[in-house]
């Protein structure tokens, strides 16, 4: 079971460039390995608690055992 929401997950694929976009900010990966990475909407969507602040957007490739947080 995962604690992850379908709705929160943005993509789940192995796209060259990886941008989370937020309140003016902007996050850019560059993928040159080519893996699979998996972009999920964090705050406002994955359940928390009162007051709890969170990042705005994980990245994460399983296959390289790697998160990225952008704020």
């Amino acid at each position: 079971m995962s604690l992850i929401l379908a709705k929160c997950i943005e993509y789940n694929d192995n796209r060259r460039i990886c941008v989370a976009y937020e309140n003016g900010k902007k996050y850019e990966l560059n993928n040159i390995s080519n893996v699979v990475l998996r972009k999920v909407k964090v705050d406002k969507c994955i359940p928390q608690s009162i007051g709890e602040k969170r990042c705005d957007f994980l990245i994460e490739s399983v296959s390289l055992k790697r998160v990225f947080l952008s704020n």
